[in-house]
C-alpha cells in the first residue's frame, strides 16, 4: 500500500474535491450534450476553459498529495471528454483557422475523436520514440493554428503526463512492496549504466561519419532530452523543433535516459512527499498510543497511518508497541498497519529494539500483559527466534497459566523453522518433562502444517529419529506424523535421494496410516516412470515390496478373505510364476493379459512386484496401464468411499465408528465434505470414538472451529444440554462436543440464557462459568448483544426478565442497549422492571477495567 493505492486516497480534503469536480464535469458535458449548437457563444467557451482550468488545478493538488486513486482516474476520463468539447467549440467559436485539415469537409466528430487519442498517445512519449524513429501517425486534423488551440493541446499533454507520472510512481511503489525489488533494482541500473555509455559511443561514432562537428552532435542529445522531459510536447506544438538525426539512436537513447530520469524523479517526489507528511504522521501515532482515547479514535488513527503506506514508517515503533496492547482491535488494526506499511517490518531494527521488552513481560508481567506479549511476538513470526528459550521455559513450567501456556505454544508455532534443532531436540530426549514433549511434538505438527517447505524439513528431522531404538521416542514421533497424515508422504519418499534407509521409510508410512500406502505408491510409480538410477530404483522396488507384506488397517483386516495361499500355495506359485514369465512374451496382448491376472490375485502375487515394475518401462502403453493398475491391486489395501465411511460413523457399532474416524482423518483435506458429520460425532457416547474424531478433524482443518456449521450444531448441543433434543438428533455427550469446539460456543451460550426453558438456561449458565470464566469480556459476546435486545421485547415476561440479568452481567459493554432497556421497562411486570432498573445501573456505574 503506498502513495497511491487504488481506491483509498490519503486522509485529507482530496477525495471531496475529486467527487465535486467529476459531478461538476459531468453535469456541464450532459447540458453541452443535450443543448448542442446553444452551447456554441463565447461564454460557454469560456465556460469550458473554466472548468478545464479547475479540474487541471485539482489534479496537480492530488498530484502533490500522493492521492491518486480510482476517482482521480475517472476524473481524468471525463477530462478528456471535457477536452473534446473544448476543442470544438474552439473550432466553432473562434473560426475554422484554429486547425488545418487534410480534405475540404468540415472535421467530424469521429475526426476530433482522433485528434484526441492522437495527442493522448502523445502524452505517453510513445509518439516520441516513434517521432524519433520518423514513424508518424495520420490524423485529418493535421496541426493547430492558434494560440488558443495550442494552449488547449498543451494543457491535455500536461494534465495527461501528470497522470501517467503519477501511475508510473505507482507501479514503483507497489514493486517497493515485494520480495524482490532489490534484485530487479540492482541489475536495472547495471543495465542503464551500460546502456548509457553504449549510447555515448554510439553518438560519436554517428557524429564523426555524419561529419558533424561539435555543436551538431551535441545539440542532438539536448533536443532528445526536451522532448523526452515533455517540454518537447509544448516546443512542437509551437512549431519548435531541434535536430533530429539518427531516428534510430534517438529511441535508444530517451529509453535509457528516460529510466534513469524517472528514478530519481521518484526519489525526489518520495522525499518531498515524506517531508510533508512527517507532522501528520506524528500527530497520529500521538493519537494511537494515547491511552486516555476511546479505541474507536485510536484505530481510526491507525487506519490512517496504514493508508499512508511506507510514507509512515516512522510511525512502526509506536505500532509494534501496540502489538501488546489489551484492547484486541487496537492490536489487530496495528497488525494490518504494520503489513501495510512495510510488510518486512518484523526485521527492521525499530522492532527488534522491542523483542527484548516483550521478551521481559512474558516473563515477569501479570496474566494479562503476558498473554499479550506472547501474542505480540507471535506476530514477529520467524525473527521472534531470540525468545525460544524463553518460551521452551514457559512450556516447562507445569505451574504456569494454561491461557499463558496455550498463547506462548501459538507464538513458538508462527516461529517455524528456527525452533525446529530445539523441538527436536526436546522429543529425542527421554529424560526431558513428558509434557513439554508432548507440547514440543504439538508444536511440530502445527509448524508441519503451516508450510510445505517447512514440512518437508520437519519430516526430514523425524524419519532420521525413527532411527532411535527407545520405543517412547517412536511413538512420539508417530504421533506427529500421524497428525500431519498424507501429507507428509512426499518429503517421506523424497527422503530416498539423500541416501535414508528404506526401512525407515517404511516404518514412517505405517505410522501415518493405510491411505499413506496410497499416496506413497502414487509417487514411487512417477519416480519410477523417470527411469531412475540403479540404486534408487531398486530401493524403490523394496519400498513396494514392503509395503505389499506390511499391517493393514482394522478395517481391512476385518474384512479381508481367506489368504488364497493358505488354500493352494503350491499351485498359486506356480501360477503367479507362469504369469511373471508372460511378461518377457514378445506379444504385446499376452503381456497385457498376464498383468491383468496378477492384478486379479491381488496381494498373494507379491512375489510378482519386481517384474511388474520394469513392465511400467514397456514400449507399449496397455502394457504400462495393466502393470500399474495390477500393482495397486497388489500392493495397496482397499480404501471405502467417503460416503461409506460416513455412514459408518454415523449408524455403525462402536468399533465401526473407530474405525471410520480414523480412515476419514487419514484422508486429510480431501475428506473436508466429511466435517459436519465429523463436528456431529464430537457428541458420541463412546470416548474412543470422540477421541478419533477430535484428531480427524485437526488433521482435515485445523481452523475447522471456523466452519459454517456450527452455527447450526451448538445451539441443538446446548438444547441437548438442557434435555431437549431435535429430531433425528440426539446426542448422548452435547457437553463433551461444546468443550472440544472452544470458545465459538460462547456466543450461543449466552443466547441461550434466555431460552424459554429453565433446564437449558441453567445448564448455559453452569457451562458458561465453569469452561469459560471470562465470557464477560470475550469478543464473541458481542456477537450475542443482537440476541440479547430482541429478548427484550419478547411476549414472555421472564424471557424479558432473563435478557436484562445478562445485559446487567455485561456492564459498561451493553451501553448501546440503553435505548432497547428503557423502551422495555414501560412494561407493567414489576419483576422485568426490577431487573432492567439494576441492568441500567451496572451499564452506567460499573467501571470499564
Amino acid at each position: 500500500m503506498g502513495i497511491i493505492k487504488p481506491g483509498i486516497g490519503l486522509p485529507g480534503k482530496g477525495d471531496r474535491y475529486v467527487n465535486f469536480a467529476i459531478h461538476a464535469s459531468l453535469l456541464y458535458l450532459a447540458a453541452t450534450f443535450f443543448a448542442g449548437k446553444h452551447m456554441e457563444s463565447r461564454m460557454f467557451l469560456w465556460a469550458t476553459a473554466s472548468l478545464t482550468a479547475l479540474n487541471i488545478g485539482i489534479l496537480i493538488h492530488i498530484f502533490s498529495k500522493g492521492m491518486l486513486n480510482l476517482r482521480v482516474t475517472l476524473l481524468n476520463l471525463i477530462q478528456l471528454a471535457v477536452f473534446f468539447q473544448l476543442h470544438v467549440q474552439i473550432h466553432n467559436v473562434l473560426g475554422t483557422s484554429s486547425y488545418s485539415f487534410s480534405g475540404d469537409a468540415a472535421p467530424l466528430l469521429l475526426d476530433w475523436s482522433r485528434f484526441i487519442a492522437l495527442h493522448t498517445l502523445k502524452a505517453l512519449d510513445l509518439p516520441d520514440l516513434s517521432d524519433a524513429l520518423s514513424i508518424t501517425l495520420l490524423t485529418r486534423i493535421t496541426h493547430h493554428q492558434s494560440i488558443a488551440a495550442g494552449v488547449a493541446l498543451f494543457c491535455m499533454r500536461f494534465m495527461l503526463g501528470i497522470f501517467f507520472l503519477g501511475a508510473i510512481f505507482r507501479g514503483i511503489d507497489l514493486l517497493s512492496q515485494t520480495n524482490w525489488p532489490s534484485k530487479i533494482s540492482s541489475r536495472a541500473r547495471t543495465c542503464l549504466c551500460y546502456g548509457g555509455l553504449s549510447s555515448a559511443m554510439l553518438m560519436i561514432v554517428i557524429a564523426c561519419r555524419g561529419n558533424q562537428g561539435l555543436s551538431g552532435w551535441h545539440s542532438w542529445p539536448v533536443n532528445n532530452l526536451l522532448n523526452l522531459l515533455d517540454f518537447g510536447d509544448a516546443l512542437q506544438i509551437f512549431a519548435w523543433q531541434g535536430e533530429t538525426n539518427s531516428p534510430i539512436m534517438g529511441g535508444c537513447f530517451r529509453v535509457v535516459v528516460g529510466f534513469w530520469m524517472i528514478g530519481q524523479a521518484y526519489r525526489l517526489y518520495s522525499h518531498v512527499l515524506k517531508e510533508a507528511l512527517r507532522e501528520k504522521i506524528e500527530a497520529l501515532a500521538k493519537i494511537a498510543k494515547s491511552i486516555e482515547l476511546p479505541s474507536a479514535i485510536r484505530v481510526e488513527a491507525i487506519r490512517k497511518l496504514q493508508d499512508y503506506g511506507k510514507y509512515a514508517e516512522p510511525a512502526i515503533p509506536t505500532l509494534v508497541g501496540l502489538l501488546a496492547n489489551c484492547h484486541k482491535p487496537v492490536r489487530m488494526a496495528s497488525v494490518d498497519a504494520l503489513k501495510g506499511i512495510n510488510h518486512r517490518w518484523a526485521r527492521t531494527e525499530a522492532a527488534q529494539k522491542r523483542v527484548p521488552a516483550f521478551l521481559e513481560r512474558l516473563e515477569k508481567a501479570d496474566k494479562g500483559t503476558r498473554i499479550a506479549a506472547a501474542e505480540a511476538l507471535g506476530e514477529f513470526g520467524p525473527h521472534a527466534k531470540a525468545g525460544i528459550p524463553v518460551f521452551l521455559k514457559i512450556l516447562a513450567d507445569e505451574h504456569e497459566e494454561k491461557k499463558v501456556r496455550d498463547t506462548t505454544e501459538q507464538t513458538l508455532t508462527k516461529v517455524g523453522m528456527a525452533a525446529i534443532p530445539e523441538l527436536s531436540a526436546i522429543m529425542g530426549n527421554t529424560y526431558e518433562i513428558e509434557h513439554l514433549r508432548e507440547a514440543a511434538a504439538r508444536v511440530m505438527t502445527k509448524v508441519a502444517n503451516e508450510d510445505e517447505k517447512i514440512r518437508e524439513a520437519v519430516v526430514h528431522t523425524l524419519v532420521e529419529m525413527l532411527d532411535s531404538h527407545d520405543e517412547k521416542i517412536q511413538a512420539l514421533i508417530g504421533k506427529v506424523l500421524k497428525d500431519i497424515g498424507p501429507d507428509a508422504v512426499p518429503g517421506i519418499i523424497n527422503m530416498l535421494k539423500s541416501g535414508t534407509l528404506p526401512r525407515l521409510i517404511v516404518q514412517a508410512l505405517e505410522q501415518i496410516g493405510s491411505i499413506a500406502k496410497h499416496v506413497a505408491f502414487s509417487h514411487i510409480i512417477k519416480i519410477l516412470s523417470k527411469k531412475p538410477h540403479q540404486k534408487l530404483r531398486e530401493k524403490l522396488v523394496d519400498i513396494m515390496e514392503e509395503l505389499a507384506f506390511s499391517r493393514e488397517t482394522a478395517l481391512s483386516r476385518k474384512k479381508r478373505a481367506i489368504d488364497l495361499r493358505q488354500e493352494n500355495g503350491d499351485s498359486l506359485l506356480k501360477t503367479v510364476v507362469h504369469l511373471v514369465n508372460v511378461l518377457k512374451d514378445e506379444q504385446t496382448n499376452r503381456r497385457v493379459k498376464a498383468a491383468e491376472a496378477l492384478g486379479k490375485i491381488g496381494p498373494p502375487a507379491r512375489k510378482a512386484v519386481p517384474h511388474l515394475v520394469k513392465a511400467l518401462h514397456d514400449n507399449h502403453a496397455k502394457v504400462r496401464s495393466s502393470a500399474e493398475k495390477a500393482l495397486r491391486k497388489i500392493v495397496l489395501p482397499p480404501v471405502p468411499s467417503l460416503s461409506v465411511l460416513v455412514k459408518k460413523l454415523a449408524e455403525g457399532e462402536t468399533s465401526d465408528r473407530i474405525d471410520a474416524a480414523i480412515i476419514i482423518g487419514e484422508l486429510g483435506p480431501r475428506a473436508k465434505k466429511a466435517i459436519p458429520c465429523l463436528m456431529k460425532a464430537l457428541a458420541d457416547a463412546n470416548q474412543g470414538v470422540r477421541i478419533q474424531v477430535d484428531r480427524a478433524l485437526g488433521r482435515i482443518e485445523p481452523l475447522w472451529r471456523q466452519h459454517e456449521s456450527l452455527d447450526i450444531l451448538i445451539p441443538c448441543f446446548v438444547r441437548g444440554m438442557g434435555g431437549l433434543f431435535d429430531d433425528g438428533f440426539r446426542p448422548d455427550m452435547p457437553g463433551e462436543a461444546l468443550k472440544k469446539i472452544g470458545p465459538a460456543t460462547v456466543c450461543h451460550l449466552v443466547e441461550a440464557r434466555i431460552h424459554f426453558n429453565y433446564d437449558v438456561v441453567n445448564h448455559a449458565a453452569e457451562f458458561l462459568e465453569a469452561h469459560h470464566p471470562e465470557w464477560r469480556e470475550s469478543e464473541e459476546v458481542l456477537t450475542a448483544i443482537p440476541c440479547l435486545r430482541k429478548g427484550l421485547e419478547n411476549d414472555e415476561w421472564y424471557v424479558r426478565c432473563f435478557a436484562a440479568q445478562v445485559l446487567a452481567e455485561l456492564g459498561w459493554r451493553a451501553k448501546g442497549t440503553i435505548p432497547d432497556l428503557l423502551k422495555a421497562m414501560a412494561g407493567t411486570d414489576r419483576n422485568v422492571r426490577k431487573a432492567i432498573k439494576r441492568a441500567l445501573a451496572d451499564i452506567l456505574l460499573r467501571k470499564k477495567t
